[in-house]
């Protein structure tokens, strides 16, 4: 990882944590804090019957079918032979010489 761009995301995301807590009101960091001292004490009742019975799920999950798929034979690349150019002059009929080239 580029250091400097390491550095910078870190001071940026200091930056962004330091301007939330100075633009944070009073007030609302006494009610988190009333929050968390309410959950300290103990769960509310009426929140545990919200919570869905013993072993009951949100969703049904269905399982996808595997796919199986044919594999393709690769010879191992040591087997390949070296590629090489092969060239070709000829008269055209025009009674020009050319040259023709192709890889083999």
């Amino acid at each position: 990882m580029n250091r400097r761009m390491f550095l910078g995301s870190i001071l940026a995301v200091s930056g962004a944590a330091f301007a939330t807590a100075a633009t944070a009101a009073p007030a609302q960091a006494a009610t988190l804090l009333d929050e968390l001292k309410a959950l300290e004490a103990g769960p509310d009742v009426s929140l545990a019957s919200d919570l869905p019975a013993q072993g009951a799920t949100d969703a049904q999950y269905r399982r996808r079918r595997p796919v199986y798929r044919r594999r393709v034979y690769r010879r191992p690349r040591a087997f390949y032979r070296p590629r090489r150019q092969v060239c070709q002059t000829f008269y055209d009929r025009w009674g020009r010489l050319r040259r023709r080239c192709w890889w083999r």
